[in-house]
């Protein structure tokens, strides 16, 4: 009775139901004083033949107020029980996936196995590039700005290029976090723990995920950063030393700098929209992934869908516009 369904326990006659054994009947003859050893007459058992529908099963257990079907055939052999939990319809199971990457775009979150992708479309991945670059130049564009005309007055000459560099790097973080790319990014990071991890996409399940991912490209930026600030800096002679002192340093600490510069800098938390949206092009994915004939694409292909090339088209198309207008305008952008 302990291990019974819903305290009951089924009695047959050979394979044919018979009745229930309930904890109810049990407790009344405990208080009652009987034998246990003895004879019991069952309680009538609600049944359902294995070939009706849920409907019908629904209808049955409403109106004979059950919470639970015992399954028979024809013969009243018994077949197992059913509750209204097994009337649920079962969700169909989720394509196992690869690796998958993913970037954050203005239109919303590109994710990729390599042999199928999801979400916007490969021109997004250009705007990607382009507002990248804009971020970019407008950091360089300030951060020089500031050096020559103010802190040229009060820094000595060496410091003036390591003040530039780290005024346009910072500049371009701040815009980079300030920007709608971040909640994106983080949203991307998120639907990835999602789709990982085999859970539920819904925004609830999704928000619970961390925005930190390890296999962001953000660690090898910062990784790079971590390595050229040490090894450039000024006032250590050796270069040998400079060297060994940057590749330790970054051995040891890319990844809890790139972990950091994601939690604090290159994403943030999510608005709802960007989460829904980030969902959509996980559906979007498994449906894609789930009609792939091949299982491993060729390097090209994978490079292609990964979606660097488009980002450094991006790149490129807003240097070269900046470029134009620079000349066409005789504009000092100061890149």
């Amino acid at each position: 009775m302990r291990d019974a369904l819903d305290g009951a326990v089924p009695v047959t006659d050979g394979e044919t139901l018979v009745g229930l054994v309930t904890a109810k009947a049990l407790g009344n003859a405990l208080a009652d004083g009987l034998d246990l050893t003895g004879p019991t007459v069952p309680s009538p058992a609600v049944t359902i033949r294995a070939y009706q529908s849920a409907a019908d099963a629904l209808r049955l257990m409403e109106t004979e107020n059950v919470e639970r079907l015992w399954v028979v055939d024809d013969t009243n052999a018994l077949l197992g029980a059913m509750s209204y939990a097994d009337l649920y319809p079962r969700p169909l199971p989720r394509p196992v996936l690869p690796l998958v990457g993913g970037m954050a775009t203005p239109f919303g979150v590109y994710l990729t196995t390599g042999t199928a992708s999801g979400g916007p479309n490969k021109w997004a991945l250009v705007a990607t590039g382009f507002s990248m670059f804009a971020l970019l130049a407008t950091g360089n564009y300030l951060g020089a700005w500031i050096t020559e005309d103010w802190l040229v007055k009060v820094i000595p000459v060496w410091m003036q290029n390591p003040a530039a560099e780290f005024l346009a790097l910072a500049l371009f973080l701040a815009g980079l976090r300030l920007s709608p790319l971040a909640g994106i990014h983080g949203a991307e990071h998120q639907v990835v723990h999602t789709l990982e991890r085999g859970e539920t996409l819904s925004v609830d399940v999704v928000k619970r995920m961390p925005r930190v991912h390890p296999r962001c490209g953000t660690n090898l930026a910062a990784g790079m950063m971590l390595f050229l600030s040490i090894f450039r800096t000024p006032w250590v002679p050796s270069s040998e030393v400079r060297l060994l002192a940057a590749v330790i340093a970054t051995l040891l600490l890319w990844k809890t700098v790139g972990s950091f510069m994601q939690k604090f800098i290159t994403t943030r938390p999510p608005s709802d929209a960007q989460i829904v949206k980030a969902i959509n092009s996980a559906n979007d994915l498994l449906k894609n992934y789930s009609m792939v004939r091949r299982l491993q694409a060729p390097p090209i292909m994978r490079l292609w869908n990964m979606g660097i090339l488009q980002v450094i088209s991006g790149s490129l198309l807003g240097a070269g516009i900046l470029t134009g207008i620079a000349y066409i305008f005789k504009i000092d952008v100061r890149l």
